[in-house]
């Protein structure tokens, strides 16, 4: 239960640079888009 919750803030951290990186590359539509996934 303690990893779990202290991998989650990391895993949204790693996802809102994803979404940053995907909105650079591909345009700010594609990256809503995979915000949404």
């Amino acid at each position: 239960m303690l990893v779990s919750s202290r991998t989650l803030p990391s895993f949204r951290m790693l996802k809102l640079m994803v979404q940053k990186l995907f909105a650079q590359e591909f345009g700010t539509e594609l990256g809503v888009r995979v915000s949404h996934l």
